[in-house]
């Protein structure tokens, strides 16, 4: 709530000045000093001046410190509204990513439990409880704040056992996760749509198929997750990443939460064959950790 009203600073000082002259004054007056006339007048009207000065001192310290406070106060209503309006942009990010997520591979994933449901039963019942875990899991990242990376292993794992259902043998996953990468928390849904492209773009168009490989590590405080593919490449000349797909919705999210300090890049893939997309994001636990494991070798 904003603070009283006060008068203008220059009538405060004259009104403060004055106060301190009436009551010197008053003091003298009430000593008969002012009437005898001798040297005490002066030790009083001296006393009046520095009762003045003080006053005057004690009040604009006073006043300055009163506008300070304020301007925290403005400065701190600025930074709660900043942060209530990147989360409410960050949940309508999700939200909408969610949206786009689940029609798109709802029907593929209904496609291929109907051609195992036949030939293989048991399968058929796994890839349904995979797909269960998926939409709980969206549901679930929705209403909360970041996650673990094992947590979005986990459920871009369960997105490719169904993806591999469907694909076969065509599709081969790598993963190369340093464990203490594990704990560092991410923004949910954030590597979905990396694997999404990776399999749509990168191995679905191609006969014999090819190999998503997810790695990540930390150091010097960022963790760094890579989603690379061994199919066809980036296409010449094009930016892949377009306004409002899956690739955009990342870097979006990654710029509103981190500011500069995460990013999504995309580029070849190793040996300058497929894709990489590449997410950068601070890692404090995994600092301090790093931090704390190297104190514990110094010791």
């Amino acid at each position: 709530m904003p603070g009283p009203r006060s008068l203008p600073f220059g009538l405060q000082v004259v009104l403060w000045a004055c106060g301190n002259s009436i009551a010197g004054a008053a003091v003298a007056l009430a000593v008969g000093v002012l009437r005898q006339g001798g040297p005490e007048t002066t030790v009083v009207l001296i006393g009046i001046l520095f009762g003045n000065v003080v006053g005057f001192v004690v009040h604009v310290y006073e006043a300055l410190r009163w506008r300070l406070a304020e301007s925290l106060r403005e400065v701190e209503e600025v930074r709660l509204r900043a942060a209530h309006l990147r989360e409410q942009a960050t949940r309508a990010e999700l939200q909408a990513l969610q949206a786009r997520i689940n029609p798109h591979f709802f029907f593929n994933t209904l496609n291929t439990i109907s051609a195992l449901a036949e030939d293989d039963p048991r399968r058929a019942a796994e890839i349904v409880q995979k797909l269960a875990e998926l939409f709980r899991y969206t549901f679930k990242v929705a209403e909360s704040g970041p996650v673990p990376l094992a947590e979005e292993l986990d459920f871009v794992g369960r997105y490719l056992t169904i993806e591999q259902a469907r694909f076969g043998d065509r599709l081969r996953v790598v993963r190369d996760v340093e464990p203490a990468a594990l704990s560092v928390p991410v923004p949910g849904l954030i590597l979905q749509p990396l694997v999404e492209n990776a399999v749509g773009h990168g191995i679905a168009p191609l006969r014999h198929g090819g190999t998503v490989r997810i790695a990540a590590r930390c150091g010097a405080g960022v963790l760094v997750v890579e989603v690379a593919d061994d199919g066809r490449g980036l296409p010449p000349g094009r930016d892949p990443v377009r306004e409002g797909h899956g690739l955009d919705n990342v870097r979006q999210r990654l710029l509103t939460l981190y500011g500069e300090g995460g990013a999504l890049d995309l580029g070849p893939g190793e040996g300058g064959r497929g894709t990489m997309a590449r997410t950068r994001i601070p890692a404090p636990v995994a600092a301090a950790a790093a931090a704390g494991a190297a104190g514990a070798a110094a010791s």
